[in-house]
């Protein structure tokens, strides 16, 4: 005959049985953890880089682009947002002046687009030498350089919604004479020109035709006729 477990030993099997089953009832039921506001995207990451077909080049050409983040918002469907377009220095591309400090945080905080063309290279200098050198590879390097820039221009502004009132250009070093060059060649285009330590290596004279687009009427390059001015009136805004 089988003798029952002694008493001590039926108290802690009922206890170890029961205790685990008090303590899980007996839990407060936990709030549900609140997930962490999403942070904004920073400027630098929404840097695009993009290319085009360049057919006069033969080649696909790169860019880059940066849109503020107000540009999608519907309170803002039908507002159309200045524009910069940046010029790199000798050496560098698109990227890496997109990346200057502070440039695309400013264009996020103000609400501009900013475009940065390659320039058909990174030392094309935008026609700056002339449209075409023996020098150069290849020969026509310099109108190939200048084109870019105002291809990029002409895709930006269809593609968005661009105030042809408040476009500008800006450089640095080579980008910087290129935009004294782009400027003093296409006077109308520009709201404003930024160069910034500009490599330049002639006379400066032509910056007149920005003044004279200030008047009622400016000179279309190469031409001798005058045409209406832009809708920037040229220049110095």
């Amino acid at each position: 005959m089988r003798c029952p477990p002694p008493w001590p030993l039926l108290k802690l099997m009922f206890l170890s049985a029961v205790f685990p089953a008090v303590l899980v009832a007996g839990e407060p039921e936990k709030a549900p953890e609140k997930k962490p506001a999403s942070r904004p995207v920073s400027p630098t990451r929404r840097i695009q880089k993009l290319s085009y077909d360049f057919k006069a080049a033969g080649k696909k050409m790169e860019y880059g682009l940066f849109v503020p983040s107000t540009y999608q918002d519907e309170a803002n469907k039908e507002k159309k947002y200045p524009l910069v377009v940046a010029l790199h220095g000798l050496g560098s591309n698109p990227q890496q002046i997109l990346r200057y400090r502070g440039l695309v945080q400013l264009a996020e905080k103000y609400g501009y687009i900013v475009v940065a063309p390659m320039g058909y290279n990174s030392k094309g200098w935008y026609g700056v030498f002339g449209q075409r050198s023996r020098f150069s590879r290849p020969s026509n390097l310099g109108e190939l350089s200048e084109k870019d820039v105002m291809n990029v221009l002409k895709l930006t502004t269809k593609a968005y919604r661009v105030n042809p009132k408040r476009i500008y250009l800006m450089g640095h070093s080579m980008g910087g004479g290129g935009t004294l060059y782009l400027g003093m060649k296409y006077p109308k285009q520009w709201a404003g020109l930024a160069p910034i330590a500009p490599a330049i290596f002639s006379s400066t004279r032509g910056l007149e035709k920005i003044r004279t687009c200030r008047s009622s009427s400016c000179r279309e390059p190469g031409t001798g006729s005058s045409a209406p001015r832009g809708p920037a009136g040229g220049s110095g805004r």
